[in-house]
Order: C-alpha cells, then structure tokens, then sequence
C-alpha cells in the first residue's frame, strides 16, 4: 500500500491519508456527496435505506490531490471516484482505501502533465 495508513472503520467528511510517491505528496480525501442517493440505485434494501436516512452511511467522494514541493499541482478533484458508499452497515471502508489507492496513477498522471504545461509556459 502506497499511503502511510488506511481510512478509518468509520469516516467523516474531510478525512485524509497521505503517501510519498515518486517526490510528489499524494492526498486522498473523503468529500461528502451531496447527489447521490440510495433511490439511484436497485441494490438497497429497506433496512440499507433507513440507515442511510438516519445518517448512519453517506454516500461520499474519493479525491486524490497530488502536490510537490507544497505546491498543488491538481486541485482537490484530481483524480476522483464519486457515489462510493462510506460507513455502510458491515462494512470496515477497507475499499476507500482501496479506490485511494487505484486513483494514484490517475492523479500523478495528471500531475506530470501540469509540470509540464509549467514548464512549456515558462
């Protein structure tokens, strides 16, 4: 695993880990997910939607930020994966972690391609 340490059994909005990779800093974080909604989706039974109701899961995005040097080279969003479930009922949010994880190629990608438009415009 690239990062340091892995999402919490429990998340909140805002949580992060971080990772050294290749001399960039890459920061994945929970953002809450404000459109998706259990209705979305045929998989949800009653008990899933109730929960969801009383707040007890949301529905958040995984964003992958890639800096260097402290500079941000892909804004918050750079790599991203939205309408993933965080604190579902039985579940460990292992797999937020996991999607963090299969987002640092995306996002590094994308930082390499604004060093380079840094450098063009230079």
């Amino acid at each position: 695993m690239a990062y340091a340490s892995s999402f919490d059994r429990f998340v909140c909005a805002g949580d992060t880990i971080t990772a050294d990779v290749d001399g960039f800093t890459v920061t994945a974080r929970i953002v809450y997910d404000e459109s998706t909604r259990p209705e979305d989706y045929e998989c949800y039974d009653d008990a899933n939607v109730a929960a969801w109701r009383n707040d007890e899961w949301f529905y958040c995005g995984v964003c992958v930020q890639v800096s260097r040097a402290g500079v941000d080279l892909t804004g918050p969003y750079g790599a991203a994966l939205w309408g993933v479930e965080a604190n579902f009922p039985g579940s460990d949010n292992a797999y937020l972690t996991e999607i963090a994880t299969d987002l640092i190629p995306e996002a590094i990608a994308e930082a390499r391609a604004a060093m380079a438009r840094l450098v063009v415009d230079a």
